[in-house]
């Protein structure tokens, strides 16, 4: 089955355009109707949520943050704004909201929908071993009987991890976690040792080489 994307955007073209685009890779719902949004969330039941940022009626900040109010489930869906500008400062604000991104209307067809294909692999658990599942948009390490919560800078590293096929390079990693802050060596090796701490009694583990290369290892069998 086609993931489900829900596209809130006043522009009914807009909606048309996006639908054609992505009809082919993903099952896609509209909606000019902002105000609809909570409604169709019950509903639909999507694994994206795509917002237009700027519409007359109700800002699409303004719906993202009712949105978290209202509905905890829905919170945890994967978001996007969605906007014709390329303005950075915008672009800042909606991930410092918690959105997982910024969609610009002029960018390419293909970057597109590899953008939301990302979107989609965050609501969906990811296997580490054989019997921990990883959910990023939850920020979470699930077993059969058990939950880990992690921090969201936690679940960065974990995912950085698994799309690097367990291997990274420590400098690597800081770049990308943390691309615009002078991290010291103590700030990323609290990260890495409390993230250890909460996946040993999974049987997994993240570790520091000397060599300067981290490890997700999910054969860890502890001290």
């Amino acid at each position: 089955m086609k993931p489900q994307i829900l596209i809130i955007d006043d522009c009914e073209f807009v909606c048309d355009a996006f639908k054609k685009i992505l009809g082919t890779d993903f099952l896609v719902e509209t909606s000019t109707n902002p105000h609809e949004t909570l409604l169709l969330l019950e509903k639909f039941k999507p694994q994206v949520l795509l917002i237009d940022l700027f519409m007359p009626s109700f800002h699409g900040i303004e719906l993202y943050k009712t949105i978290k109010k209202a509905n905890q489930e829905a919170a945890r869906i994967p978001i996007a704004f969605l906007s014709s500008s390329l303005d950075d400062q915008l672009f800042t604000e909606a991930l410092e909201l918690g959105a997982n991104d910024f969609i610009s209307k002029l960018d390419s067809y293909p970057r597109i929908i590899a953008r939301i294909q990302k979107l989609v692999k965050l609501n969906s658990g990811r296997l580490i071993g054989k019997d921990i599942i990883f959910f990023e948009s939850d920020c979470c390490l699930r077993t059969a009987n058990r939950k880990i919560n992690l921090t969201r800078t936690e679940s960065r590293i974990i995912s950085l991890l698994l799309d690097s096929s367990n291997v990274v390079l420590r400098d690597d990693l800081v770049v990308k976690i943390w691309p615009e802050t002078n991290v010291v060596d103590k700030t990323v090796n609290t990260h890495l040792t409390n993230l250890r701490r909460k996946m040993h009694p999974l049987g997994a583990s993240v570790r520091l080489k000397r060599s300067g290369i981290i490890v997700l290892d999910h054969k860890y069998s502890g001290l």
